[in-house]
Formats: C-alpha cells, structure tokens, sequence
C-alpha cells in the first residue's frame, strides 16, 4: 500500500485571489473598528479613506472617559496600520497579475492612480508575504475591536 502523498498549498492564481480577498477583508475589519472608536467618541468616520478616518480617530483627546493609556494603546495600533495602508491602496486599486521572479510567484499590482505615469511603479508581493501582511492586519484589528 502506497502512503498518502501530502499535498502542498498552491500558490497558483486563484490562491493568490483568495489571499488577497483574505487581505482585504482584515483591512475592512480594522475600519469598522476604527469607525467604531469614532463613533465612540462621537466622531463620524463616513465615507472618507482609512487614513483619513485613522487620522481622525488619533486626533481624539483623552479624557476622563478615554484615558491616557487607552489613547497611547490605539495610537500605537493606528501607527502599526497606517504603515500598510499604501499597500491596502496598491491592492485595492490594482489589477493583480501573477508573476515569476527567480522561481517564485508574486502577486504584482500596479495602482490605477499610478498607471498614467510613464514608467509606473508596481508592489511585489510574495504569496507568503501577502499572508503575514493579512495576519499582521488581522492582529491589529483585533486589537482595535478589543481597545
């Protein structure tokens, strides 16, 4: 009898989709967490981008309601996310492409905004990228729901 072959992840296109459906979706979780606290403080986030939104949520003072700790605590989770709001972007208004570099995939996205450029810059991502830039957006969130 043979023994079963394990079988690898795939990291083809439609894992590369999934992956970066996955990545998006953290990110949506972490808005409305944001959109929570503003909400909570009685800001109105609306239908203005993340970043404005976050920028919104770091400028709430402290109070005797919103303690000190607490505003150092989801300002330093509001940091650790702005830092990848430009790849947020860069996935979001991209046509993802699929590509090989030295033997390995990666995801390419070229920003819409960026494609009237003549020589437009493009995020590379690797499939193992892409899945701990969503599990560091994902622990952010949650942390962001929790704070």
């Amino acid at each position: 009898m043979n023994a079963p072959t394990p079988i690898k992840p795939s990291t083809g296109t439609d894992a590369f989709h999934r992956q970066r459906s996955r990545c998006i979706d953290a990110f949506a979780t972490a808005e409305a967490a944001v959109v929570r606290l503003l909400y909570q403080f009685g800001e109105i986030g609306g239908t203005k981008p993340i970043a404005v939104k976050c920028a919104a949520l770091g400028l709430v003072k402290a109070s005797p309601t919103y303690t000190k700790q607490r505003k150092l605590a989801i300002d330093k989770l509001l940091t650790a996310l702005e830092e990848f709001l430009p790849t947020r972007a860069d996935m979001a208004h991209s046509r993802m492409q699929i590509i090989d570099l030295d033997g390995v995939k990666h995801a390419r996205f070229v920003n819409s905004a960026a494609t009237v450029l003549p020589f437009p810059p493009c995020r590379l991502l690797s499939f193992d990228q892409m899945r701990e830039l969503t599990r560091r957006v994902e622990d952010i969130a949650g942390q962001l729901e929790t704070a």
